[in-house]
């Protein structure tokens, strides 16, 4: 199971979108939302995604799972495609930031909190290891170069046509790597 939507309810502006809906998605499945306009498409990939809370109910996911998600809003327009790229991945940032601070932690940490630091140090390099954390330099280079990016990876947003926006929108659900 990658994510399980148990009796979530959500309401926009007093209009109830979805009342008691549950959901699973497992591994390996794709799925397609399919409605009419402001029916709250959207809205649920949002809740799926984690972005947007529910009323009612509650989401699991799995602790790697990784949902692409191509929204409708545009990236900074002030951003090289190059930073929209090493931004895509501040999650990974986040990661590294709560390893080095575990690591400061444990420096003076002994019997049950030491246990506990070091748990949760586990927790997160198993999160950096399975999100190809010792990897990632080499495959972002090698993305963009497939890709073909490079041609235009200095380049504002801004600067970009609105094909190759979309382009650079959907090469980073495809760069990252989601379950």
């Amino acid at each position: 199971m990658l994510i399980k939507a148990k009796n979530i309810s959500k309401h926009f502006h007093k209009k109830c979108l979805y009342e008691n809906v549950s959901v699973t998605i497992n591994s390996g499945e794709k799925i397609a939302i399919v409605g009419e306009n402001g029916s709250g498409k959207t809205t649920l990939l949002k809740i799926l995604y984690g972005i947007e809370p529910v009323d009612n109910g509650y989401i699991n996911s799995s602790i790697d799972t990784k949902i692409g998600y191509l929204s409708q809003l545009d990236i900074n327009q002030c951003m090289s495609v190059k930073e929209i790229f090493k931004n895509n991945f501040s999650y990974m940032q986040e990661i590294e930031e709560k390893l080095r601070k575990l690591e400061k932690s444990m420096e003076n940490a002994f019997g049950n909190n030491m246990e506990n630091l070091l748990e949760q140090y586990q927790k997160y390099l198993d999160m950096f290891e399975a999100y190809g954390g010792y990897e990632l330099e080499k495959t972002y280079k090698e993305f963009i170069s497939i890709f073909e990016i490079d041609k235009f990876i200095n380049m504002k947003y801004s600067e970009l046509s609105g094909g190759q926006k979309q382009y650079i929108r959907l090469c980073l659900i495809l760069f990252g790597e989601y379950n």
